[in-house]
C-alpha cells in the first residue's frame, strides 16, 4: 500500500512539473525503483549463495534447511534479483523473505503502466480503478472457490511445521502471489489520490471527508477484518469474503495514516511518529530482510513439529537489534 501511495504522489509530481507523465518518465521511475531494491538485496543474496551458514549444521533439522537453502540459491537466485521469486514455494526461493519485494515490484510496474496509459489517453480514473478492482476481486474469488481454499492460512500448529510450511500452496496463493496483493495496492492508489487532492483540488471538501472518516475507519475496519477471519466459511462464502479481508484491513490502517498526514490524530499521531517507534520500525524491517536466518536458524527456533520461541534468546536478540539500528 505505502509504495503505491508514494508512487501516486511521484507520478502526479512529474505530471505537474512536466505537464505529462511520459513513457520515458515511467521507465525512469521503474529503473530507479529496481536499482534501489536490487542494491539492498546484494548483501543478503551474496551471503545466501556462500557457505557461511554451513557452521549451523548440528542436527538433522539443520541439514534439511541448509540443503534446501543451498539448492534454492544455486537454482533460483536470478528470480530473487529479477523480482519474481514470489512465484516459487519458500523451499525453492533464495532468501525467501524477499518474496514481498518481488510482489511489490511487480505491482509497482503494473500500477505505473496503468497510470501512464490512463493519463496518456485521458481515461476516467475513478471508473478505471473501480473496474480493475472489481475484475481482480472476481478473478481472485473464483480461484479461491475453484481450489476450495479458506479465507486465510489459519495459525494452527500443523500449518507451521517446517517442511509443510516451506512448500505450502495456501501460503503461495494467499500471501506470496501477485494476485493476492493487487487489491491492497489499489487501496494505496485510492489513498494516494485522495492525499494529492486534499493538497490541491477541492482541498476543503477532501479535508472534511478525511476528518469525518479517518477515526472510525482507522479503528473499526481492521477490527472487522480480524473478526471476519475468526469465522469458518462455506466454500462460496470464503470465495466472497476472502479477497476483501486484506483490503479492508489495509484501508483502515491507510485511512489512519491519511488522517495523520493532514495533522489529525493528536496524541495518537505523536505516539506513532515518536522516535522510539520509528526506531523499532527500522529494527523490525532490518530483522525481517537481513537477519532472518540468524534469528530462526542459528538460534534454532524451527523444529520439525513447529516453532519454539525461547523468550530469553528473543529478548537478547531484540536488544542487540535495537543497538544495531541505533548505530
Amino acid at each position: 500500500m505505502i509504495s503505491t501511495w508514494l508512487l501516486v504522489i511521484k507520478i502526479y509530481d512529474i505530471q505537474n512539473k512536466h505537464g505529462r507523465f511520459s513513457f520515458k518518465h515511467m521507465c525512469t521511475v521503474l529503473l530507479n525503483r529496481y536499482f534501489r531494491l536490487a542494491v539492498a538485496l546484494a548483501v543478503p543474496l551474496a551471503v545466501n549463495k556462500s557457505d557461511l551458514f554451513m557452521f549451523n549444521i548440528v542436527s538433522p533439522r539443520n541439514i534439511v534447511i541448509e540443503n534446501a537453502r543451498k539448492q534454492s540459491c544455486d537454482n533460483n537466485s536470478l528470480a530473487t534479483i529479477l523480482f519474481y521469486n514470489n512465484l516459487f514455494y519458500y523451499k525453492d526461493t533464495c532468501h525467501f523473505v524477499t518474496w514481498y519485494l518481488s510482489a511489490d515490484f511487480q505491482l509497482f510496474v503494473l500500477i505505473a503502466f496503468t497510470f501512464y496509459y490512463a493519463l496518456k489517453y485521458k481515461l476516467d480514473d475513478k471508473y478505471l480503478w473501480a473496474s480493475l478492482y472489481l475484475t481482480i476481486y472476481i478473478i481472485y474469488g473464483c480461484i479461491l472457490y475453484y481450489i476450495d481454499m479458506d479465507v486465510l492460512v489459519r495459525p494452527r500448529l500443523r500449518n507451521f511445521e517446517l517442511v509443510p510450511f516451506f512448500e505450502s500452496f495456501p501460503i503461495l496463493v494467499h500471501y506470496q502471489s501477485t494476485l493476492s496483493n493487487i487489491l491492497t495496492s489499489y487501496i494505496g492508489v485510492l489513498l494516494g489520490t485522495v492525499y494529492i487532492k486534499s493538497k490541491t483540488l477541492n482541498r476543503i471538501k477532501y479535508l472534511k471527508l478525511i476528518k469525518l472518516l479517518w477515526l472510525p475507519a482507522f479503528i473499526f475496519f481492521p477490527l472487522i477484518a480480524v473478526f471476519l477471519t475468526t469465522i469458518e466459511y462455506s466454500r462460496i462464502m470464503a470465495a466472497i469474503i476472502g479477497p476483501i479481508l486484506k483490503s479492508l484491513f489495509t484501508l483502515g490502517i491507510g485511512t489512519g495514516i491519511l488522517g495523520m498526514s493532514v495533522n489529525l490524530g493528536g496524541v495518537v499521531k505523536r505516539i506513532l511518529e515518536s522516535r522510539f517507534l520509528e526506531l523499532m520500525g527500522n529494527v523490525a524491517y532490518c530483522t525481517y530482510l537481513y537477519h532472518m536466518f540468524v534469528l530462526f536458524w542459528y538460534l534454532e527456533y524451527w523444529t520439525m513439529t513447529g516453532s519454539i520461541v525461547n523468550i530469553l534468546k528473543d529478548l537478547g536478540v531484540l536488544v542487540g537489534q535495537v543497538l544495531f539500528s541505533a548505530n
